[in-house]
């Protein structure tokens, strides 16, 4: 068998590439390679990055009508306001990351997902927005196993001081970073760290121009809230570490429609790592959180304090989220349950 991939990034390390159909080749011996357009494959795996003015005439250029093409449609563009979508091809198309011009990303999206065989996504949300366009879509989850080399196992809240943890890209994520500021300043009569793992700097445009310091960045934010920022670049060791220090992990999400539609993997790894997790309500966040029988989630700053200084003060409501993030866990994300939906895939 013979099987292309159009990675997110040159060297697999992308988490779009780590977590997902890369791994899973990797951890079953099955070898596959950089897809070039005019080479045949039994199967052609093409991420979020994949050129989308291009790759969809892979089949009819080249005739190769057996090729098996697996999309990865994870990204919520469709959700995205026109006006960002018709920038964004402008800009891909400016930078050569399209080789040809559509009035809007939307449109090569949409065709990318019309030409291929079998679409993944990353949350039932996200499944029945995509099936619109085609009806073989699979919900993936994330391996997180490469991630996570330790984890949390004491929950034991000290000297009046609270941990916080947050994780993720830093690029256009300064509205989050100002809502963690709103939340947490709401909180009184604790020394407050915030833990945060991200990258080194914070690029406006594409995650790759118009670049300055993330920790600097932070520290202007926060400045006179008496929160202490302890950032960490982003890598495995960092995050296991900034996981172990921390008490809770926040997950707090503006209300944009293309945010909101986010499904629940960062979640699931704040849980992997050992951590309770106060969450915005959206619709995978509440999924999952049902699945576990609680709901920390939050629609407004008040609840955010609320639920947070419960999870402060109660000891047995944290030990009990943690119990049922546990069996949760051991039962839906291990790499067998994972992995029986890459095999049944591969297998159609």
């Amino acid at each position: 068998m013979k099987v292309g991939i159009v990675p997110n990034s040159d060297d697999f390390r992308n988490p779009g590439d780590r977590r997902k159909f890369y791994y899973y080749c990797k951890i079953n011996n099955i070898n596959l390679e950089r897809a070039v357009f005019e080479k045949h494959y039994d199967i052609l795996y093409l991420s979020g990055k994949t050129d989308m003015t291009y790759w969809p005439y892979y089949k009819k250029k080249n005739k190769y009508f057996d090729t098996k093409i697996i999309f990865d449609a994870s990204d919520p563009y469709l959700s995205d306001p026109i006006l960002h979508n018709i920038v964004r091809s402008i800009y891909f198309f400016l930078f050569r990351k399209s080789k040809y011009y559509d009035f809007s990303y939307a449109i090569s999206f949409k065709r990318m997902i019309n030409y291929s065989d079998i679409i993944i996504c990353a949350s039932a949300e996200q499944k029945k927005l995509l099936e619109k366009f085609n009806k073989k879509i699979f919900v993936l989850r994330d391996y997180f196993e490469e991630d996570i080399y330790d984890k949390k196992t004491e929950w034991e809240i000290k000297n009046n001081e609270i941990n916080f943890f947050w994780e993720g890209q830093s690029h256009s994520n300064i509205e989050i970073f100002l809502l963690i500021k709103k939340i947490l300043t709401k909180i009184k009569g604790y020394k407050i760290k915030l833990h945060i793992v991200t990258d080194k700097k914070y690029c406006i445009l594409g995650g790759q121009y118009i670049c300055f310091s993330t920790p600097n960045l932070l520290q202007k934010l926060f400045n006179n809230t008496g929160i202490e920022i302890i950032f960490y670049d982003w890598n495995k060791e960092n995050l296991t570490s900034a996981a172990k220090k921390s008490d809770i992990g926040l997950i707090p999400i503006p209300n944009k429609k293309r945010l909101l539609l986010k499904p629940e993997n960062k979640m699931i790894l704040m849980w992997s790592l050992g951590l309770p997790v106060i969450a915005t309500e959206t619709d995978s966040h509440l999924r999952v959180m049902n699945s576990i029988n609680s709901n920390w989630l939050c629609s407004s700053i008040d609840e955010w304090e609320s639920k947070i200084c419960l999870l402060i003060k109660e000891k047995q409501a944290r030990l009990k989220y943690i119990y049922s993030i546990s069996n949760f866990l051991k039962n839906e994300y291990s790499t067998n349950a994972l992995s029986k939906t890459w095999d049944k895939i591969i297998s159609i």
